[in-house]
């Protein structure tokens, strides 16, 4: 008789996900739907026990649909018994989250997406820095970005842009669009960084953002499987959806579809299986790879279900 694959999820509190956006659960829902069982739990569940990984207060799924899910409790289970194991935890990449992936790197019998190796090893906000220094990207398909504490350094990047005014700063484990400040000269940039406790990221203002927006691109294994633009609403900076953008459908340039295919390409040399890119016209912003989403607006905005060929993708290499 052929095995049920047994798969885990981890993630945030089942109570604080909304069922009509939430990609992991799309992706629960994929599952389900292929006949596979679907164990949920916090990062905190797990425990190590030599030679065990355990996971405990476990929600057992029987159904997720429009009307709601269903699932039961199960006390206990051995991490090994899994065939594949999704971190959805969101951001920000904190120490608990550390923690997770140190734990599930040190073993190799289940399968992780995103592997945790990988999620300790590339940050974010600079994963595309790593494209650039290996010329995957030219300089002028990222973003320009400083971080530093360092005031000369800070003056040094502002005589590249002697013709901006205004300046983005973004926290550097900010995550969902929070936090992010507008500031209309240098001096005010200065006077905001050394205020800061955490290190951020400066970088020029792009103007047109209220009508490009921010496009999300997904990538799952190698392949784009949708994409939609982020438009800030009227009088925010912010495209993220969590943050009040509005999400709608343009059609990528070839100059961005080329664009997307590089770092498709080179996301999947670098063991990254699934992957939100986001774009602003032909510059890319960030890379992300902690707990990717879009899934649900894609769908709701093309009536296209990529769920399943999503999730199927991604258990299948």
């Amino acid at each position: 008789m052929r095995k049920i694959p047994k798969i885990l999820f981890i993630g945030d509190p089942l109570d604080k996900l909304k069922l009509s956006s939430d990609s992991s659960l799309a992706l629960v829902q994929a599952a389900l739907s292929l006949g596979h069982e679907v164990h949920w739990c916090r990062s905190e569940n797990l425990s190590y026990c030599s030679p065990d990984i355990y996971a405990t207060n476990l929600q057992n799924f029987t159904s997720v649909s429009s009307l709601g899910m269903k699932s039961t409790e199960i006390l206990e289970s051995k991490f090994f018994e899994y065939d594949f194991c999704f971190i959805r935890k969101d951001p920000p990449f904190d120490e608990s989250y550390k923690d997770l992936c140190w734990l599930l790197s040190a073993q190799n019998k289940v399968k992780v997406i995103n592997d945790p190796k990988v999620l300790l090893a590339f940050h974010e906000k600079c994963l595309h820095w790593l494209a650039l220094e290996e010329d995957v990207l030219s300089s002028d398909e990222v973003i320009p970005t400083c971080l530093t504490q360092n005031k000369k350094i800070l003056e040094h990047f502002f005589s590249k842009f002697s013709n901006h005014q205004q300046f983005i700063v973004k926290p550097w484990l900010g995550y969902g669009g929070q936090n992010i400040t507008l500031l209309n000269d240098k001096t005010q940039v200065f006077d905001f960084m050394s205020l800061q406790h955490g290190l951020s990221l400066v970088q020029p203002f792009i103007e047109n953002i209220s009508t490009v927006g921010d496009r999300r691109v997904l990538i799952a294994n190698g392949d784009v499987v949708g994409d939609f633009v982020r438009l800030p609403q009227a009088g925010s900076i912010a495209s993220n959806l969590a943050q009040g953008g509005k999400a709608v459908l343009q059609s990528m340039t070839p100059s961005q579809v080329q664009l997307c295919d590089k770092i498709a390409k080179f996301l999947l040399q670098k063991n990254i299986q699934f992957a939100g890119l986001d774009l602003i016209g032909n510059k890319v912003g960030e890379i992300n790879v902690t707990s990717p989403t879009g899934i649900r607006t894609y769908e709701e905005l093309t009536g296209v279900n990529i769920s399943l060929k999503i999730y199927s993708s991604l258990i299948s290499k």
